[in-house]
């Protein structure tokens, strides 16, 4: 779709660029990129990755988590095949050095999907543990629901190498 392929180009803009993240939250792009969530498939994987681009400073990263519903998308999103790894990258970015936002995508049972996603292919397992490590940081409550869902089991085979054994 045409808004997939803007959502696409627009992350390619912002990618390590400042100036370009404030350029595009000035001229609305949050709420867009957030309702482009909604649908799914490739359009919602183009918006995360967007969203994790403009999440990748500080002021960005609180325009996307006061978004309403920002978080709870992207944590649906976590199982969609098509989507988990940019969302990954969004959760990690807005989780960031702020606690409130890991106990938002916490709230919206985004610690037991990141959990979940650890023993997934080696690129997804590994942005989920980016995740799931600044969601959990400064975060004890976090951790406990990390721990109860099997997270340590899983972080220990991927120590050893083993991302994609772990489902087996």
């Amino acid at each position: 779709s045409v808004g997939a392929k803007a959502a696409g180009a627009l992350a390619n803009v912002l990618s390590s660029n400042d100036p370009n993240r404030v350029a595009a939250r000035a001229a609305g792009a949050v709420p867009l990129l957030v309702t482009m969530l909604r649908g799914g498939g490739e359009a919602a994987a183009s918006a995360a990755q967007a969203i994790a681009m403009i999440a990748g400073e500080t002021e960005g990263r609180d325009a996307v988590a006061a978004e309403t519903d920002a978080i709870r998308l992207l944590v649906g999103l976590l199982s969609s095949v098509e989507c988990a790894a940019q969302a990954c990258r969004a959760l990690m970015n807005i989780a960031h050095g702020s606690p409130a936002s890991g106990t938002a995508i916490a709230s919206a049972g985004g610690v037991e999907r990141l959990v979940a996603l650890l023993p997934s292919d080696a690129s997804v397992g590994a942005k989920a543990a980016g995740a799931l490590a600044n969601v959990l940081s400064s975060n004890d409550p976090n951790r406990v629901a990390a721990r109860a869902a099997g997270a340590v089991p899983l972080l220990v085979t991927m120590l050893r190498g083993g991302g994609e054994a772990a489902a087996s």
